[in-house]
């Protein structure tokens, strides 16, 4: 009898392995890294993003960035906007500001990374980044639909 047993067992064992793996591959995955930003991408990267940024305080907001073509960009997260350059630099989105509201340093310089996650119906665009301002660090993250 207990070799039936035994034998029951791996046979529950091998169906919930089965189904646990199943269950497992149909998840979403996590952003994968698209690559690096090459210059020729900036361009690619034109439009509007929505999503949050963090400050030092912990607290997060809002966040709209607007990437032109031609290189320039502005942010609006409540009470505090910035305008100014964007590049590629290393394989990163590089953001010069040039002119702040809200209280904050006018120069001051923000990078970021792009990420791809695939969802079913779509592909989403996502930026990913870091800076420092008059009052500590930052970040944020922006996402899209892949255009």
């Amino acid at each position: 009898m207990t070799g039936q047993r035994q034998m029951r067992m791996l046979l529950i064992l091998g169906f919930l392995t089965a189904a646990v793996g199943g269950c497992a591959s149909s998840q979403v995955k996590a952003p994968e890294p698209s690559g690096q930003v090459m210059p020729m991408d900036l361009p690619g990267l034109a439009g509007t993003w929505q999503g949050t940024v963090s400050g030092s305080q912990g607290l997060s907001q809002p966040m709209t960035l607007r990437i032109a073509p031609g290189g320039t960009y502005s942010a609006d997260a409540g009470v505090y906007t910035a305008q100014g350059a964007a590049e590629v630099r290393d394989g990163k989105l590089v953001l010069t500001s040039a002119s702040t509201t809200g209280g904050q340093a006018a120069q001051r310089t923000s990078t970021a990374v792009l990420s791809e996650r695939r969802l079913p119906s779509q592909v989403i665009q996502t930026l990913t980044g870091a800076g420092a301002s008059s009052s500590g660090p930052f970040s944020f993250e922006v996402s899209r639909p892949k255009q």
